[in-house]
């Protein structure tokens, strides 16, 4: 379920028994679902194409299975393109899956709908009907949209269940569950976490986002990366354990900025990809975001982070149950939580790098 006993002790402490018991129910659903019981009623999480980052599809994904925990539902993802998204996450009971199959359908009224980058086709769920799900057996969504704790917002739901939850941590303790690292993934986060531990270093998280259209703007770069330098060396001053410094970034320009001012920083090797950028090559052998999560693995285990604006970090964070730094932040000398905001996604995405330097001072 982890790759770092620090995270298990904090997911025992964040979520604790409370967690434990608000997850016996769903099990229990989730069991005869899998077993084909027609009595159970399903949510669906789907993405067949164009759903956005991991981060996108993560937002989607807690909002779905919300509404199934609220709604005494089964629930079950159905992403399998570019590449299958069980290569990489299970549910951590290794007596369930959420894996979907048609099967599940057969002799079943079914609900389909979509909202890609928009509010729920039944409106804001803080204030929407929510019975309008109740005649339908499954109800399919195609979303990426960050509804989660509007649910719990909508005066028609039970939340005595929920109720000692705070909506960061209960994100978390979700992310943590639902999607749960598979071995080999943990397996490769753990030596790197065990490396590092024998160097008696803590370990910096830089997650710099610039977008495309910038690679190739070097002055703008080189103004970037002041930026969250000047925040690592905030940070450096304040902390009294020397760190090793772990970068993530969709430009390699950055990454050898850092390796210039910090030649003992490191990236995890592979290839950057979106998986959005790979519809239409599904089953391609080049088609691996093994890099990709592992990066954000290590997001979530780092002890301090310094991210840039996007989900895909972000998330990171809440599932490490972590507050971070931005650029902006640092020069305010205080770490961010997210706030998680009811009425649109948990973070938009950066369209260029000036967006990023226009937080900062």
């Amino acid at each position: 379920m982890f790759a770092d006993e620090a995270l298990i002790r904090t997911y025992r402490t964040k979520c604790g028994s409370q967690w434990h018991t608000l997850f016996t129910e769903w099990e229990h659903l989730q069991r005869r679902a899998i077993h084909h019981d027609d009595g159970v009623k399903i949510v669906v999480w789907r993405c067949q194409a164009m759903c956005g980052g991991l981060g996108d599809r993560q937002r989607g994904i807690l909002t779905s299975f919300m509404l199934a925990l609220v709604s005494s539902r089964a629930f079950f993802i159905d992403s399998v393109a570019p590449v299958p998204l069980h290569h990489y996450f299970d549910v951590a009971n290794p007596d369930l899956h959420w894996v979907f199959d048609d099967t599940l359908l057969k002799g079943r009224s079914v609900l389909a709908e979509s909202f890609m980058d928009c509010l729920p086709n039944i409106g804001n769920y803080a204030q929407a009907n929510l019975s309008y799900y109740d005649e339908f057996d499954v109800v399919i969504q195609a979303n990426n949209f960050w509804q989660p704790f509007a649910i719990l917002h909508n005066p028609t739901i039970s939340k005595v269940k929920l109720q000692s939850f705070e909506e960061p941590i209960l994100a978390g303790c979700i992310l943590n569950y639902l999607l749960a690292p598979a071995q080999y993934l943990q397996l490769r986060v753990h030596n790197l976490l065990i490396a590092l531990k024998a160097e008696d270093r803590s370990l910096l998280a830089v997650q710099v986002r610039t977008g495309d259209s910038q690679e190739k703007d070097g002055h703008v770069l080189q103004v970037l990366f002041q930026h969250f330098q000047k925040c690592v060396v905030q940070l450096q001053a304040a902390k009294s354990t020397p760190f090793k410094i772990f970068v993530t970034t969709d430009s390699e320009n950055v990454t050898n900025l850092f390796r210039e001012v910090y030649p003992d920083s490191f990236t995890v090797a592979g290839q950057v990809s979106h998986i959005d950028g790979h519809f239409g090559v599904s089953g391609s052998p080049d088609v691996d975001f093994t890099k990709s999560v592992i990066d954000y693995l290590l997001i979530a285990f780092a002890d301090d982070l310094i991210i840039s604006r996007s989900g895909f970090a972000e998330l990171a964070a809440v599932r490490g149950f972590k507050v971070y730094y931005s650029p902006s932040s640092c020069y305010a000398k205080h770490p961010v939580q997210y706030s998680f905001p009811d009425e649109k996604p948990l973070a938009m995405a950066i369209s260029s790098v000036e967006d990023i330097i226009l937080q900062t001072p």
